[in-house]
């Protein structure tokens, strides 16, 4: 996986064809799936912040259950981890 909190993913990031994704499923034979546009900021809720993205690619096209994908990602924080450090 692979996922932008500030926008689209960009350069070998990128989601195949998809050029707005925020968020993208890549296989281990190299397939990369659209897990969606990211909808909003990050929204904080008791100590926890959560980043939505919708509108992925398609999820079992063709058949009467076909969706979108959609992905949730939750950030918990440690207390007791210390110091982070940018990468």
């Amino acid at each position: 996986y692979t996922l932008s909190v500030c926008g689209p993913l960009t350069g070998a990031d990128t989601c195949g064809n998809a050029t707005t994704a925020g968020a993208c499923q890549i296989s281990t034979t190299g397939t990369r799936r659209d897990l969606g546009v990211a909808t909003a900021s990050l929204a904080t809720q008791r100590g926890v912040v959560t980043m939505r993205y919708n509108s992925g690619s398609l999820c079992r096209a063709g058949l009467p259950t076909q969706s979108s994908r959609d992905t949730l990602v939750v950030f918990e924080c440690d207390m007791n981890a210390g110091n982070g450090m940018l990468e």
